[in-house]
């Protein structure tokens, strides 16, 4: 009888050269998600200080009404 051996977690093959973490300089994808998320924030900043204004807004314009 065969008796079940899971795999090695930790196999001893050295990780392919394109994926070793290069500590002199990003990657383009690196640098690419970097951009992305300021960005994003930007915008998002963006959307939560116009949904002030338009909140700001609305209130002044119920205020006015009665």
């Amino acid at each position: 009888m065969h008796q079940y051996r899971p795999p090695n977690p930790n196999p001893s093959y050295p990780p392919p050269s394109q994926f070793v973490a290069s500590q002199q300089q990003p990657s383009s994808l690196e640098e690419s998600l970097q951009k992305f998320m300021q960005v994003t924030g930007q915008a998002i900043q963006e959307v939560k200080n116009s949904t002030v204004q338009n909140t700001q807004a609305i209130v002044k314009s119920e205020h006015q009404m009665g």
